[in-house]
């Protein structure tokens, strides 16, 4: 929900300015929530109570966001699925090399990072 909402804030602009925008802010986004995070020491319930406030809250930001129509460009294309399952496969080795540097705390918020949401930003 922090990636998605960094993206969404940082990611206006129009092009390719916008994508850079818009993942390093997500990025920023999702580690600063991250951080704050792994600071906690949740029970079942209290991990279940944030959970569900901040799908309450995401759910209402998000719920303002236009829709908009965009026009497909090109049918199918082989070299861009490759790039994005390339890049989820780099996003993949690198999550999984961090959880050997980062501290056990860090395991469950490594294990959340959205893998298969940010190649199709």
């Amino acid at each position: 929900m922090a990636l998605g909402a960094g993206y969404w804030v940082a990611g206006r602009q129009p092009g390719v300015k916008g994508v850079i925008g818009g993942v390093t802010g997500g990025l920023v986004a999702w580690l600063a929530v991250s951080t704050l995070l792994a600071q906690l020491n949740f029970t079942r319930l209290s991990g279940t109570l944030v959970t569900l406030c901040a799908i309450a809250l995401f759910s209402g930001l998000f719920r303002n966001i236009a829709d908009v129509r965009i026009p497909a460009s090109r049918t199918f294309s082989l070299p861009a699925l490759a790039a994005r399952a390339a890049l989820a496969t780099v996003i993949i080795f690198t999550i999984t090399s961090l959880a050997h540097w980062l501290p056990p705390a860090w395991a469950g918020t490594l294990a959340a990072f959205p893998v298969t949401m940010l190649p199709f930003c």
